[in-house]
């Protein structure tokens, strides 16, 4: 073998150690996202969160309010035109007030929409301790998502969960989400972007302006209050009578 050769194979050699080295596995990779956000022992310490900010849709501006208790309900109420539109879940089931649907009383979300909605009950987004709450993960290659080469975390489960995180290489936060679900018998997909993330007084770091996409509509909402460990009370998360 020639020095030329040589030094060639030294080099691949070399670069194949590099690579190896460099590659990480989905949990690695999860792991990093549930660091950025705080750690499992600030997560661990969030019982409640309770979020203001405001909401625009086709030019039109909304407030809105979140209640959540971690890993048990999720409530948010937004109002728009003089109407107030609910919709909450529960580690149980959940329900909904839609105003437009005719008389505004509450409705039990069906078990599509309650399996659709049940991550929201939990901070951090499912990809915190996966495989607790169900779900499997694998990684799917690597995207240009906002002028990044993100990570393509697939996480699933048997319900029929399809969810795809796009997280940036550099932070390890989400970019970008992309949803499947089967909601009342029709698949329906909804993409989400994160962006302003800010790290709050408690240590969580959380995205304040979320653009979500569906049916061709875009949804764009930014947070201007959290207050974490609130007492909240239980009939927070009734269906009015």
């Amino acid at each position: 073998m020639t020095r030329l050769q040589t030094f060639i194979a030294l080099s691949v050699i070399s670069f194949g150690l590099l690579t190896t080295a460099n590659a990480q596995t989905v949990d690695e990779i999860i792991n990093r996202y549930t660091n950025a956000i705080g750690g499992n022992a600030v997560l661990a310490g969030i019982q409640t969160m309770q979020i203001e900010g405001t909401g625009n849709a086709m030019g039109n501006d909304f407030p809105l309010k979140v209640t959540l208790v971690n890993g048990k309900a999720f409530k948010s109420e937004t109002s728009m035109s003089g109407v107030t539109f609910v919709q909450c879940v529960t580690d149980t089931g959940g329900w909904i007030v839609n105003p437009l649907s005719g008389d505004g009383s509450p409705k039990a979300l069906t078990a599509d929409q309650a399996k659709a909605l049940k991550s929201s009950i939990s901070i951090g987004s499912p990809l915190v301790d996966y495989k607790t709450k169900g779900f499997s993960a694998a990684l799917a290659g690597r995207e240009d998502i906002q002028g990044v080469s993100a990570y393509k975390v697939h996480l699933f489960d048997n319900a029929g969960t399809d969810i795809t995180y796009d997280l940036d290489p550099n932070t390890y936060l989400i970019l970008q989400s992309t949803s499947a679900a089967k909601v009342n018998g029709a698949d329906e997909t909804q993409t989400a972007t994160f962006s302003n993330y800010q790290k709050t007084s408690i240590g969580y770091t959380m995205a304040y302006t979320t653009t979500t996409t569906n049916l061709g509509y875009d949804v764009v909402i930014t947070y201007t209050k959290v207050e974490f460990n609130q007492d909240i009370d239980p009939q927070t998360f009734a269906a009015p009578k």
